[in-house]
């Protein structure tokens, strides 16, 4: 009686930067052995709430990409996709610039503009 060998999952080329994100996680991507648990190990970690498809014919690949685009935005050529903003950590809070307010300086502007 022989044993199967031992099989990895081969990541594809554009899976690069979810396999990268996956590594900086903690996850050893080299002994994820399917396509399977790849898909569950990176939707799991990432907090996503995607539909698992129970066909196990089908390949997952197109819904590891839109995973990828969610966890990863900045992927695709160092900028995030049309229509969404990166997120900045650091820039929302009480404090912050954005939510301070100087009532001077706003009625002076609206003067402005109004005239």
């Amino acid at each position: 009686m022989s044993k199967r060998p031992i099989t990895t999952y081969d990541w594809p080329e554009a899976l690069y930067p979810l396999r990268d994100w996956l590594r900086r996680k903690g996850v050893d991507v080299d002994a994820l052995k399917s396509e399977r648990q790849a898909y569950w190990m990176a939707r799991t970690l990432g907090r996503q709430k995607t539909k698992f498809t129970n066909d196990r014919s089908k390949p997952l690949f197109p819904y590891m990409v839109k995973l990828q685009r969610s966890l990863c935005p900045n992927a695709q050529g160092g900028k995030a996709p049309v229509g969404r903003e990166p997120f900045i950590l650091g820039t929302f809070g009480a404090a912050s610039e954005v939510r301070h307010i100087d009532p001077a300086a706003y009625l002076a502007e609206k003067t402005r503009a109004e005239t």
